[in-house]
């Protein structure tokens, strides 16, 4: 795998969660806020669309169009929160727009979502967002030099 940062895609992508945000406040009336949490009122809409497409049987571009928006307001909801940069992931000769995680894990939240209309729920886009983050959190771990942190608010040495 291999990643190269565009500030080409990460414009794309934040005009894409405009639209997105604009969309699902008319259309649904509700508001998407950039919490962690709004990742799970993203799944409910992908449901929702996932259930539509199998009686309306869109094509693979109108699709896409919806999975570009839901994908791009997962990564960037991401990305603010827990810090990533937009750019091109290429893995098996194949490059996409996807992330790097500060802590160097690199997804594409755009297939997902893609994934998530058209598979179903086992590409639960929620589940996918807890994983990243469990596997973006950074652990630091101490020197044996270092002292505890009740040590010091104690004044112990």
């Amino acid at each position: 795998m291999s990643f190269v940062a565009s500030e080409e895609i990460k414009r794309e992508a934040m005009a894409e969660c405009i639209r997105l945000s604009d969309y699902v406040l008319g259309t649904f009336g509700g508001k998407l806020d950039w919490t962690d949490e709004s990742i799970e009122k993203v799944e409910e809409l992908l449901d929702y669309f996932h259930q539509q497409a199998q009686n309306d049987k869109p094509t693979e571009a109108e699709v896409f169009a919806f999975a570009k928006g839901f994908g791009s307001y997962i990564g960037e909801v991401y990305r603010r929160n827990h810090g990533a940069e937009w750019g091109l992931v290429t893995l098996s000769g194949s490059t996409f727009p996807g992330l790097r995680s500060d802590s160097g894990i690199e997804f594409w939240p755009w297939g997902r979502a893609q994934q998530r209309i058209v598979e179903g729920p086992s590409n639960n886009v929620w589940h996918y967002y807890q994983t990243l983050v469990a596997r973006g959190t950074v652990k630091i771990t101490p020197t044996s030099s270092a002292t505890t942190w009740w040590r010091r608010i104690l004044g112990r040495s």
